[in-house]
C-alpha cells in the first residue's frame, strides 16, 4: 500500500511530542508500505529517512514564537508543492498528522489535487480553540492561530471530510462525537520504556536534595512562567536545582531573569530520556486544554523515567496521572498550590519515588508505540 504521511516538520532533534509519533509511525508503516512523509519545515527538504522518502516545503518564521500565525502560509504551500511532489508516487491513503481536527481540509484538498479514489485519516492531537484571557503577545501567537484555524466551525467541517478521526485521549474522541463525528477511534500516543527509564547515575551529577525540571517550549499555555515563579518562592525555604529543556516560545524573555542563578541549570534541545532521568519532578503547570497538545509526551515520558509529575488538572491529562497514585494534579493556574507540592515532594522522598515508579508501570504497559502504531494501521486498512 502506497501511504502520504502529512507531518509539522521531520528530523532531528527529536524533542517535539507529535513529531516523535510521525518518527515512529513512518518506520512501523514502512516495514510494510511504501510511505512519503510530505510536510513544512523551515526550508525546503529532501532526503529517505528510514525506509520513507522525506519531502518539505518551507513556514515563513519557522523557529520563531510567531509560527503559528505563519503557519498557514506553509500550509498553502504545502498544498501549492504537493500534486508535484506526489504525481509519481501517486498514494492510496493519505494520514495526516497535522494535529487539529480543522487540519483535515487541507488532507481533502491534497486529496482533490491528486485525484483518485484516497482513504482519508486525521489523527487529532490537540483540543479545539475555547476563549482564554492571556498577555497580548501570548495571545496572538499562541491563541489568534487556534481561535482562526482550529475553533469549532472549522473543526466540524474538518470531521465532515475524513474517512476516519483517531484521538490520542479518550475526552478528544468524546469531543469530536459531540460534534458529530462518526468514525472515531482511540489511539494514545506512546514512549519507548526501554530508552525511557530510571537512571540514578544521570541524577548523581546535581548534589541539590531535590531537581525540578521542566522541558517544552516557553509559551504562555504550557505555564513557563509558573515554573519560574514556582522555583523562586520554592528554594527560600530549601536547597534545589531547576533544568530547564526549553526552545522559543512567547516567554523566552523570561530566562533573562534566570541567568546569574547558579541554581538553573539551561539546556538547549537534549536527550529527554536522559533529562527526566536527571530529576526528581517534572513540573508541567499548563493552563489550559487547548492551544496545545491534549495528551503531552512529555508526560508520559516523565512518567517511563520513574520520575514524579506535577501537572494540572486538565481533561485528557487526567486519563494518565491520577492524583497521588501514578503522579500529583493540581489546579490550573494556582501557583500557591503547586509551590505547597513541591514542598511537599521534596519532604517526602519514599512517597515521591513510589508514585513515580507506579507512573512507569502505568506507562509500560498501556502506552506503546506499538499499540499505537498497531491501531492507527489497522484503521489505515480498514477500507481496502
Amino acid at each position: 500500500m502506497k501511504i502520504c504521511i502529512l507531518i509539522n516538520d521531520f528530523g532531528p532533534p527529536w524533542t517535539d511530542g507529535i513529531k516523535n509519533s510521525c518518527r515512529y509511525l513512518a518506520e512501523r508503516l514502512a516495514q510494510r508500505n511504501e510511505v512519503v512523509c510530505l510536510g513544512v519545515s523551515s526550508g525546503r527538504k529532501s532526503f529517505h529517512w528510514q525506509g520513507c522518502r522525506v519531502e518539505l516545503v518551507k513556514s515563513p518564521l519557522y523557529f520563531s514564537p510567531f509560527r503559528k500565525v505563519f503557519l498557514i502560509l506553509g500550509v498553502l504551500n504545502l498544498l501549492w508543492y504537493s500534486r508535484n511532489k506526489l504525481s509519481e508516487f501517486r498514494p492510496e491513503v493519505i494520514l495526516s498528522n497535522l494535529e487539529t481536527p480543522s487540519m483535515a481540509v487541507i488532507g481533502w484538498l491534497i486529496c482533490r489535487r491528486i485525484g483518485g479514489r484516497l482513504r482519508h485519516v486525521q489523527m487529532v492531537y490537540a483540543d479545539i480553540y475555547s476563549p482564554m484571557r492571556a498577555p497580548l503577545q501570548s495571545w496572538l501567537t499562541e491563541y489568534l492561530p487556534h481561535w482562526l484555524f482550529n475553533n469549532t466551525l472549522f473543526a466540524w467541517v474538518g470531521i465532515k471530510l475524513v474517512d476516519c478521526n483517531i484521538a490520542v485521549s479518550q475526552y478528544l474522541v468524546k469531543r469530536l462525537e459531540v460534534l458529530g463525528a462518526k468514525n472515531v477511534c482511540y489511539a494514545p500516543v506512546g514512549v519507548n520504556s526501554e530508552t525511557f527509564r530510571p537512571r540514578k547515575e544521570l541524577r548523581a551529577r546535581f548534589p541539590e536534595p531535590f531537581v525540578i525540571g521542566y522541558l517544552g517550549h516557553l509559551t504562555y499555555v504550557k505555564g513557563a512562567s509558573i515554573v519560574l515563579d514556582a522555583f523562586r518562592q520554592v528554594r527560600q525555604h530549601m536547597e534545589l536545582r531547576l533544568l530547564l529543556s526549553v526552545t522559543t516560545g512567547s516567554e523566552w524573555k523570561l530566562l533573562g531573569e534566570l541567568a546569574n542563578d547558579d541554581k538553573v541549570t539551561l539546556l538547549g534541545p537534549t536527550d529527554a530520556a536522559e533529562f527526566f532521568a536527571s530529576c526528581d519532578v517534572y513540573l508541567l503547570p499548563r493552563r489550559a486544554s487547548h492551544g496545545t497538545v491534549n495528551l503531552p509526551n512529555t508526560v508520559l515520558e516523565a512518567m517511563a523515567c520513574g520520575t514524579a509529575v506535577v501537572t494540572s488538572a486538565l481533561p485528557g491529562i487526567d486519563e494518565i496521572v491520577h492524583d497521588g497514585k501514578t503522579g500529583y494534579l493540581v489546579i490550573p493556574n494556582d501557583l500557591e498550590g503547586i509551590v505547597e507540592k513541591l514542598k511537599y515532594l521534596a519532604a517526602h522522598e519514599n512517597e515521591r519515588r513510589a508514585v513515580g515508579m507506579a507512573g512507569r508501570r502505568l506507562v509500560a504497559e498501556y502506552y506503546t508505540w506499538d499499540r499505537m502504531a498497531g491501531i492507527v494501521e489497522e484503521n489505515i486498512c480498514a477500507g481496502f
